[in-house]
C-alpha cells in the first residue's frame, strides 16, 4: 500500500474513535410518574358503645294495711219495740235487739246472749275479762269504735269485738268485750244481722 494511501486510512480511523458514542433516548415520550400507591394503617380502635344510664325507678309505693269502711249506722234510739240485754260480766252495761229477730239465751257459766232467729248457729255473747286474741280490723257500728280479732275453730268463725270508744263506760279501766260466733258458711250474713245491735251498747239504767 502506498504510504498516502496508509496515511489516509489512518486519519479516517482516529476520527471515529473521536467521535462521541451516539446515546439511546431511554423514553421516547414523557411518560407520567408512577402513581403513589399508599402503605396500608393499621385499623383504628372504635371507641366502645356507651350504653345510657336506665332511669332510676320511682320509689315503691307503700301500700296500706286494708281498713274495713265503717258501717253507716245511724244513732239508735230504742222504741217500745225493742227488749234491752243487760250484760252480767259487764256490769253497767246493756244492749238494744228486736225480740223478733233475737232471742236472749245464757250459756253454761252464765254468760248473757243472743240468737239469732233468722241465722243458724248465729249467737252473739258478752265475755268476761281475759286477754284477746290478735287484733286483725277496727271499725266502727253506728257511734262505737270497735277493734276485732277474728279467728275460726273447728268450722266455727269467732269475731271479738273490743269496744274501744263512742259510748259510756261505767267502768273505765275496763275493755267490753262482745264475742260474735257462726258456722263459718254463715259468718257473713251473721255479721250483718248483729250490727244493729253492736251499735246499741250502752250504760244502763238503774
Amino acid at each position: 500500500m502506498k504510504p498516502f494511501h496508509l496515511a489516509l486510512l489512518l486519519a479516517i480511523l482516529l476520527a471515529a474513535c473521536a467521535l462521541p458514542a451516539r446515546q439511546t433516548p431511554l423514553q421516547t415520550a414523557s411518560s407520567p410518574p408512577p402513581a403513589h400507591t399508599p402503605l396500608p394503617t393499621a385499623p383504628q380502635a372504635l371507641p366502645a358503645p356507651t350504653q345510657a344510664p336506665s332511669p332510676t325507678p320511682p320509689p315503691p309505693t307503700p301500700i296500706s294495711a286494708p281498713t274495713e269502711a265503717p258501717t253507716a249506722l245511724p244513732t239508735f234510739t230504742p222504741t217500745a219495740a225493742h227488749s234491752e240485754l243487760r250484760l252480767a260480766h259487764l256490769p253497767g252495761l246493756g244492749l238494744y235487739y228486736n225480740p223478733l229477730a233475737w232471742q236472749e239465751s245464757v250459756d253454761d257459766i252464765g254468760r248473757m246472749g243472743l240468737q239469732s232467729v233468722a241465722v243458724p248457729g248465729c249467737k252473739l255473747r258478752e265475755q268476761g275479762p281475759t286477754e284477746a286474741p290478735a287484733i286483725t280490723a277496727s271499725m266502727d257500728i253506728g257511734q262505737v269504735h270497735y277493734d276485732l280479732a277474728e279467728f275460726e275453730a273447728q268450722g266455727v268463725h269467732y269475731t271479738w269485738y273490743l269496744a274501744r270508744a263512742g259510748f259510756k263506760n261505767p267502768i273505765s279501766y275496763t275493755i267490753p268485750v262482745i264475742v260474735l260466733e257462726a258456722p263459718i258458711e254463715n259468718a257473713s250474713a251473721c255479721a250483718g244481722a248483729a250490727q244493729p245491735v253492736l251499735a246499741t251498747l250502752h250504760p244502763v239504767e238503774n
